[in-house]
């Protein structure tokens, strides 16, 4: 299923053209941070998308990091816990 669009003035030969869901999920998605169709925004544009993507997998390393970090607590106070227990039943 996709959706259909009327042509715009670069597209007047077409009478009309359909996009996958997947492509509009992803232009919706660019829409958030290219607001203006310029020269000089075109040529960012790479650049651009490669900043945000860092700056994403930045923030998901640092959420890991802290996800991590929780594990390996409670690894200890299990681990703890064991040896107590351990020790209880000799």
């Amino acid at each position: 299923m996709c959706t259909v669009f009327p042509p715009d003035g670069r597209l007047s030969q077409l009478s009309r053209y359909c996009l996958p869901k997947k492509m509009l999920t992803a232009l919706d998605a660019l829409s958030t941070y290219y607001t203006e169709n310029t020269l000089k925004a075109r040529r960012n544009l790479r650049g651009d998308i490669d900043r945000r993507n860092g700056v994403l997998n930045r923030q998901f390393l640092d959420a890991m990091s802290l996800v991590n970090e929780v594990k390996r607590k409670k690894k200890k106070q299990t681990d703890a816990q064991k040896r107590l227990v351990g020790n209880d039943q000799a």
